[in-house]
């Protein structure tokens, strides 16, 4: 009896190890990854206008000629110039071209590009509409700056932080690092309403969206930026790191 019951425990932690192993040992792994760049132009508060002096009141013509009339010889001076007064001999008409002695000339260096398509593409890519942001000081918004493709053969997901950023450390507008919050937020269309900062702490990052498996999906990628006045105006890069990973 007592050995029966040894073995049906055997068993059940056989069925447990082997038969409930998909779930327990599943993991995700990254499929591709890409980064999207987008500059950012900040313009300068338009300058006021200043008192400007009115101009000097000018003479008529009647009274110039009235003026010369009484004293012809008047008037500025005027200095007489010859050939002398230059560092340089002036040319006549019938001086000879200057000609330039050159070598024999070479035949053109063929180049040619060789585009390879990018493997990935399928699963990941991007479809771009503004790749200049120009923006002012204080809030701004822009409609799909660009969009987002991605399908897996399983379950998936995109995950985004600031490219290069880490969990602790100084970094630059309008992503900056934590523990600064980002300038630039995001919302993808068709799947919230709603916008989150871009994270800028680093892998594991936050989630874009989600997916089945062979069901692709496509979204327009909104962006909200707010500039502060203590910036100087001049021209700044957002990029994003994008990451599909997926469920085995």
């Amino acid at each position: 009896m007592k050995r029966a019951a040894l073995l049906w425990l055997g068993f059940l932690a056989l069925v447990c190890a082997f038969g409930g192993g998909e779930s327990a040992y599943a993991s995700e792994l990254n499929k591709t990854l890409k980064v999207f760049t987008i500059n950012i132009v900040v313009t300068p508060s338009p300058t006021p206008v200043g008192f400007i002096a009115p101009a000097h009141k000018q003479p008529s013509n009647i009274a110039k000629a009235e003026a010369l009339t009484a004293n012809p010889y008047g008037g500025p001076t005027r200095v007489a110039l010859g050939p002398a007064a230059f560092d340089i001999p002036m040319l006549g008409p019938a001086a000879a071209p200057m000609v330039v002695a050159q070598s024999s000339p070479q035949g053109s260096l063929p180049v040619q590009f060789v585009a390879k398509p990018d493997p990935n593409a399928t699963f990941l890519h991007f479809v771009p509409h503004l790749a200049v942001l120009n923006a002012g000081y204080g809030a701004n918004s822009y409609t799909c700056v660009f969009e987002i493709y991605a399908f897996m053969t399983s379950t998936w997901k995109v995950v985004d932080w600031g490219y290069g950023t880490v969990s602790s450390g100084t970094g630059t507008f309008p992503i900056e690092n934590l523990p600064s919050a980002s300038d630039l937020s995001w919302s993808a269309e068709g799947v919230s309403t709603a916008f989150d900062t871009v994270y800028n702490g680093g892998s594991p990052g936050e989630v874009t969206f989600t997916g089945t498996a062979n069901v692709s999906q496509q979204h327009c990628i909104d962006f909200k930026l707010t500039v502060p006045t203590s910036l100087a105006a001049g021209t700044y890069t957002a990029a994003i790191q994008y990451t599909l990973q997926y469920t085995f």
